[in-house]
């Protein structure tokens, strides 16, 4: 998958599907006791769960798509892309970390590497920590 395969699907869950509360059934649904999930091409907007793991235990129907006269016409939807850019900017503590670590990266691959951009805006906050490990000799 590439950048371009990204969507923004918040449009599209606005409009088909609404968080219900109840099953199928009538009995409250919860994510928390929920320990298997079927999703199915043909049964769009239905989540089958079974609350247990056996293999004989029945599936429970969870059907989040809105009534009909509540969704607009398909053709009238339209998906924004997720990100814009490409490759996406990078926080700047982030890109410094990369360019202290280029010379171990196989030269075929620097390239990539070297042409990362940064954040103007970013905060300076490191969204992947490492640890710093210390090794006594």
């Amino acid at each position: 998958m590439s950048q371009d395969d990204f969507y923004n699907i918040s449009a599209l869950q606005k409009a088909y599907f609404v968080n219900r509360k109840k099953n199928a059934d009538g009995e409250q649904m919860s994510f928390l006791k929920a320990n298997y999930f079927l999703y199915t091409k043909e049964n769009s907007g239905k989540i089958f769960y079974k609350e247990g793991l056996l293999a004989k235990e029945d599936f429970k129907v969870w059907d989040i798509t809105k009534k009909k006269k509540g969704q607009p016409d398909e053709t009238q939807l339209v998906l924004e892309r997720l990100h814009n850019s490409y490759p996406l900017p990078l926080p700047k503590k982030k890109l410094d970390d990369i360019n202290t670590l280029i010379q171990y990266i196989h030269p075929n691959c620097r390239l990539f590497y070297a042409n990362l951009k940064s954040e103007e805006t970013a905060a300076d906050e490191d969204v992947c920590p490492t640890a710093i490990l210390q090794y006594d000799e």
